[in-house]
């Protein structure tokens, strides 16, 4: 029975409906006469040739040369953005392995004369990176869990903390070493 006095109020206020429709436009053509017209009577079809050069870019063939040739070295700083301290770190890649159009990377990452185990993959194509921690300890703010993200390679790679009430940091790093932070890596993989 209400479904019924539903029903009712519905076609009850059908005069309603009627006037919120727009009026129909007299500038519309029938569509007898859109149908009538053929499409295909005016339309030309025009060679055309495409400028410019294919990409030729393989991002396995260079996945392949970066295993290659990657530094398995880099030297910087690490910048807390908590308390804006800066420590001077090395990172070294122990494994370098292509698979596809990804560079898997295997390492550490010396820090205030403690080591951290890294994991990560560099993406070929878009030059990106990702490590992520995989030791257990915490050395300074940086823990375990946490990943470095970079955008464009290795040169600056941002800390992401796994806890949202540490703000980060970043690295800066450089393929080229000074003799000084040579001799602390020797110190470092001795230990």
């Amino acid at each position: 029975m209400p479904f019924l006095g539903l029903l009712g109020l519905l076609l009850g206020d059908a005069s309603v409906l009627e006037q919120a429709m727009p009026p129909k436009m007299g500038s519309e053509a029938p569509l007898q006469e859109l149908e009538s017209s053929s499409p295909d009577s005016t339309l030309k079809v025009l060679p055309f040739v495409i400028e410019g050069s294919v990409e030729s870019f393989d991002p396995v063939k260079k996945a392949q040369e970066l295993a290659q040739t990657i530094s398995r070295k880099w030297c910087g700083t690490y910048s807390s953005f908590n308390d804006g301290s800066r420590i001077n770190v090395t990172l070294l890649f122990s494994k370098v392995k292509p698979i596809g159009q990804i560079v898997s990377l295997d390492g550490q990452l010396l820090i205030d004369g403690s080591e951290v185990d890294l994991r990560g993959n560099l993406n070929a194509q878009s030059n990106q990176i990702e490590l992520l921690i995989i030791s257990n300890q915490r050395i300074l703010d940086i823990e375990p869990g946490g990943t470095f993200l970079g955008l464009a390679g290795l040169e600056r790679l941002l800390w992401n903390s796994p806890r949202l009430n540490n703000p980060g940091g970043y690295i800066d790093l450089n393929s080229k070493c000074s003799a000084q932070s040579s001799k602390a890596q020797t110190i470092f993989t001795v230990l």
